[in-house]
Order: C-alpha cells, then sequence, then structure tokens
C-alpha cells in the first residue's frame, strides 16, 4: 500500500493557493487537468445532439494528455470529432469522440483525449 500521500498531493497547491502560485511555475493557479477533461461532455452537447437514446453511458477515456496548462481566467474551446461508432452487447453502440481542448494564446493544446459514450435504445 502506498502510505506517502499527503494532504498537499490532494490538494495541490497550484491550483487551490492562489496566495503561493504566482512563485509556481506558471505564475497563478492552473484548472484541474481532470476538471478541463470534464468540461468535454457538455461541451459535445453543444456541438451534436444525439437523439432517440434511452440512456447513455460514459463508458470511459483513452489516450489523454494535457500538453499545457489552464491558467486560471483563459479561454478554452472543444474542437471534437466523432471517430467511430460501434455495435456494443445489450444492442447499444459505443461512440468514440476524438477531443482537443484549446487553449486560446498557446500553441499547444490544453487537453487531448479520445472519449467513450455507449448508447442504448
Amino acid at each position: 500500500m502506498f502510505t506517502g500521500a499527503t494532504h498537499e498531493c490532494v490538494h495541490q497547491w497550484i491550483h487551490t493557493d492562489v496566495a503561493r502560485a504566482p512563485d509556481g511555475p506558471y505564475g497563478r493557479t492552473i484548472a484541474h487537468g481532470y476538471m478541463v477533461l470534464s468540461w468535454g461532455i457538455p461541451m459535445f452537447g453543444e456541438l451534436l445532439q444525439v437523439s432517440g437514446v434511452g440512456r447513455a453511458l460514459n463508458y470511459g477515456v483513452d489516450r489523454v494528455r494535457y500538453p499545457a496548462p489552464v491558467p486560471v481566467g483563459s479561454r478554452v474551446r472543444l474542437h471534437a470529432s466523432v471517430t467511430g461508432v460501434t455495435e456494443v452487447a445489450r444492442g447499444g453502440v459505443r461512440m468514440t469522440r476524438a477531443f482537443t481542448f484549446e487553449l486560446e494564446g498557446s500553441e499547444k493544446p490544453a487537453c487531448v483525449a479520445e472519449s467513450l459514450t455507449h448508447f442504448y435504445p
């Protein structure tokens, strides 16, 4: 069992301590990577509406990377594409989507990921 976890690891100061963050590597607090990733599904809903679905199941994410930090107050937009739709058990389909979270003023994206969702009638 890993016993090295501390409060510092759980609540990383770069995300939460506005007094300490200016002395850190990014000069201010940055958004947590998982928070950025969580924006994907609701933002995708603004790009494409999926209809005729009885229930949807977020199956997971693949290939998640965070090439650039997101300073608090930054503007982020989602570029997304459906890269595959395949049949799954119980009469459903799996939709695979490529997400790229573009960060205004940055040459690198904030996050790239592949989202997997199962849809059932």
